[in-house]
């Protein structure tokens, strides 16, 4: 009994060290009112922001940098004050931006973390990345009649001759898995059957390789994070196919074929006529469009957990999702569409699944919708205060002014014991997600100049 009451006062002190750490186990660069700047949200925007590209030093931009951030927070809770947050559509994207968040994180616990590149990979990788291989190739919207040309030239008609036959080099980085994948595996001179690429039907003759000759330990240790993460990020996709297959033995739902096609005429027919292109409609009230309202509140897509989306929902998830719609032509508009309503509901499936493993729970999710939301809110805000000014410095003259009492009045926490040690490299560009093609990393806040008062240390 008396060697437990020594250690007793020990177990306390060590109770109360590990509860403070845990509490504050995040960083923080600063906080604004009770909107933190955390260090991940600050270092991200620092490395993939073009708008610092000009500001050489580092010093200089972390500050301009800190600057925008303190204005971003103290905008974004201007606008939550306005009642701001009641709008549908922000509540949209903040639900969007924490689904997004949910399927990261699901790709990193439960897909990228499954995936070893082995030594075996890594050369063959190597081998194939010093090759480029020269294609001639034809190009059909219909299965049909790609594979009745392809019968063709199997019985001796002469590629070359044929109309619309292109030529394109196709390397081992190429975003073209599935024609890589064959054209790789092919003979000079052979000719492949249809490839099912981005919905279109592709027939390749191999005409050319070009080898580089030059290999070397050196050079192979020089282009190893690179050819890893291209195997990474390749292998990944199956895991992900694998994941579903054993989890989801049924379909998890299913869209109404025939409201779909005519869905997408409808938009067909308003964005592209009288030969000029509408993209503004897509973006438009749809809700009030004649030629959509008889369809606007008929379901459209079956969960086999019994929820449904009407064309309304899916029309606003096309909205916001961070997948690009075509609006060059028709044909492009229309597969883009398939494209990212497969996407759409995929994500949805996955966030699901990732809601249900306890992710919404976790740092990141949390911070990155949180990061997003200020983001989206602060813009809006920016909006209603230029009230249509376009001038950038009467802009800024409109800011500081409406902002004046709010930065006055501010409890802003600087961590400048942080802050002035921290190293970080710069890209200077912009960068996307790895699961998303159109959302980059971060927002890209340009540099803010606040008075020096607010930032004493």
């Amino acid at each position: 009994m008396k060697r437990f009451n020594k250690v007793w006062p020990l177990l306390v002190i060590l109770f109360f060290i590990y509860s403070c750490r845990s509490k504050h186990s995040k960083p923080l660069v600063g906080r604004v009112g009770d909107k933190n700047i955390t260090l991940a949200e600050f270092s991200d925007i620092y490395r993939f922001n073009p708008n610092l590209a000009q500001i050489k030093n580092s010093k200089s931009a972390k500050k301009l940098l800190l600057n925008a951030l303190i204005v971003e927070k103290l905008l974004a809770a201007m606008a939550e004050r306005s009642g701001m947050m009641n709008r549908p559509m922000l509540k949209a994207y903040k639900n969007e931006f924490k689904r997004e968040a949910l399927i990261e994180k699901f790709w990193q616990n439960s897909i990228f973390s499954q995936i070893r590149i082995t030594k075996k990979e890594l050369r063959i990788a190597y081998r194939a990345s010093k090759e480029k291989r020269v294609v001639r190739f034809l190009s059909f919207a219909d299965s049909a009649q790609a594979w009745q040309v392809f019968h063709q030239l199997k019985k001796g008609t002469n590629f070359g001759i044929l109309k619309d036959a292109g030529i394109d080099t196709i390397t081992f980085e190429s975003r073209l898995p599935a024609i890589r994948s064959q054209v790789f595996k092919m003979r000079l001179n052979q000719i492949s059957p249809p490839v099912l690429e981005g919905g279109h039907y592709f027939i390749l003759k191999l005409v050319d390789t070009v080898e580089n000759i030059f290999r070397s330990k050196a050079d192979l240790d020089q282009h190893r994070h690179k050819l890893e993460k291209i195997l990474r990020l390749r292998k990944s996709y199956k895991v992900y196919r694998a994941y579903l297959h054993r989890h989801f033995k049924e379909a998890p739902y299913s869209i109404n074929k025939t409201l779909f096609k005519r869905l997408v005429q409808l938009l067909d027919g308003q964005i592209f006529r009288k030969n000029k292109i509408y993209k503004d409609f897509f973006r438009a009230d749809l809700e009030k469009n004649s030629a959509l309202g008889a369809i606007w509140q008929k379901p459209i897509v079956h969960f086999k957990n019994g929820k449904q989306w009407t064309v309304k929902e899916l029309l606003r998830r096309i909205e916001i999702a961070p997948y690009p719609i075509d609006f060059k032509k028709r044909g492009r508009f229309r597969m883009s569409m398939i494209a990212a309503v497969k996407h759409i509901l995929d994500d949805e499936l996955i966030a699901g699944e990732a809601q249900r493993l306890g992710l919404d729970k976790t740092d990141y999710v949390q911070a990155q919708q949180q990061m997003w939301m200020d983001y989206i809110l602060s813009e809006m805000e920016k909006t209603c205060i230029w009230q249509g000014e376009t001038n950038p410095e009467k802009r800024q003259k409109l800011l500081l002014k409406e902002m004046a009492p709010e930065i006055k009045k501010a409890k802003v926490y600087i961590n400048y014991a942080l802050l002035d040690t921290l190293s970080l490299s710069r890209t200077d560009m912009f960068v996307y997600k790895t699961n998303f093609p159109e959302r980059y990393i971060a927002p890209a806040l340009k540099p803010v100049l606040l008075p020096d008062s607010l930032l004493k240390k």
